[in-house]
């Protein structure tokens, strides 16, 4: 009990620390959305991606699975540094108070935002994770998804993280001193640089590992173009633009929180040697952190996506919900 009141309070201040910081931070509207039709609305009205008309329509599939877990969902708008960010919010329809997970989508832009067709996790993924007895934040980012701004792939867009339990804190049906990070692909460096800044969690998943920026480019060169478009900070120092991206190069910084890593060694987007060199780092400094590589499997691990759930929700269950404090790690030899 004592460790789970010094939790506690070392949560909240947490909270108000990263509230005071982020003063602009401010929930603007949240719409209820209740039917797969209404969904479809929403995001033909709002969903850059679908608004130009340049795209196909949402996915009928992803609209009608989002509807099955029995929760509820809204589409919000919260203002970071002036500008209006949409999102949206997952919650069990019984009433009480739940711990909440901050989900960090993939892609750039509106390449693989959260209605995507084809991303890692959607609405549905999103939709079961807050059936399991979570509230669920996801935000688009700016720049993608009908938010205001550019999408800088890891710069000022990290705001947009760091302004979540902010919002968060507006749902009475919240419980703000047991908060979840998830992340994929882009994801996971969007966790990475949001705990640097100061996110407290109280446990991290991870999954197609995005670790060394360096490693992206070297796999995948033609990178380097999106990132010159994405932020012109990369064109006048490449080096440093990519080191303050990549985790492998300020693992200190980090909170010593349970971390949860899933990889796919059929990865070829961002390749499972990242994600060997981050939990090698994680373990040499004695990080509570499990490794799962998923053999054969791709880059959103779709060929064991049950296992991959069942062990997220099991995470997720022990140390955020039930606050289970980490293991302590001791390898130095016995005599």
């Amino acid at each position: 009990m004592k460790y789970k009141n010094t939790r506690s309070i070392w949560l909240l201040l947490s909270l108000l620390v990263l509230m005071s910081h982020s003063a602009y931070a401010q929930l603007i509207s949240d719409t209820p959305i209740t039917s797969p039709t209404e969904f479809k609305a929403y995001l033909l009205e709002h969903d850059s991606l679908f608004t130009s008309g340049a795209e196909q329509p949402p996915d009928s599939a992803m609209l009608e699975n989002t509807f099955k877990h029995n929760v509820r969902l809204s589409g919000i708008v919260y203002k970071v540094d002036g500008l209006r960010i949409r999102g949206f919010v997952f919650k069990p329809k019984a009433p009480g108070q739940y711990p909440a997970v901050i989900y960090n989508r993939g892609g750039n832009r509106d390449f693989g935002s959260l209605t995507f067709p084809g991303s890692s996790i959607g609405p549905a993924q999103l939709a079961e994770i807050a059936s399991w007895g979570y509230v669920v934040v996801a935000s688009q980012y700016r720049g993608a998804g009908g938010s205001e701004g550019a999408d800088h792939f890891g710069g000022d867009d990290v705001n947009d993280v760091l302004a979540l339990p902010a919002v968060l804190a507006e749902f009475d049906e919240v419980d703000t001193l047991r908060i979840g990070l998830f992340g994929w692909s882009r994801g996971s460096m969007m966790n990475f640089l949001a705990l640097k800044k100061g996110l407290k969690v109280s446990a991290v998943a991870v999954g197609g590992i995005l670790a060394d920026l360096a490693l992206s480019l070297e796999h995948r060169p033609q990178f380097s173009k999106m990132f010159a478009e994405m932020d012109p900070q990369y064109q006048r120092d490449p080096q440093a633009w990519l080191a303050e991206r990549s985790v492998l190069n300020w693992l200190d910084r980090l909170p010593k929180v349970p971390m949860l890593v899933l990889n796919g060694s059929s990865d070829w987007r961002t390749r499972s040697t990242q994600a060997l060199k981050l939990v090698e780092a994680l373990d040499e400094k004695r990080y509570p952190v499990r490794f799962i590589m998923y053999e054969g499997a791709d880059h959103a691990i779709s060929q064991y996506r049950e296992e991959v759930f069942m062990q997220l929700r099991n995470w997720l269950d022990r140390y955020v919900r039930d606050q289970q404090p980490p293991p302590i790690i001791n390898y130095a030899p016995k005599e």
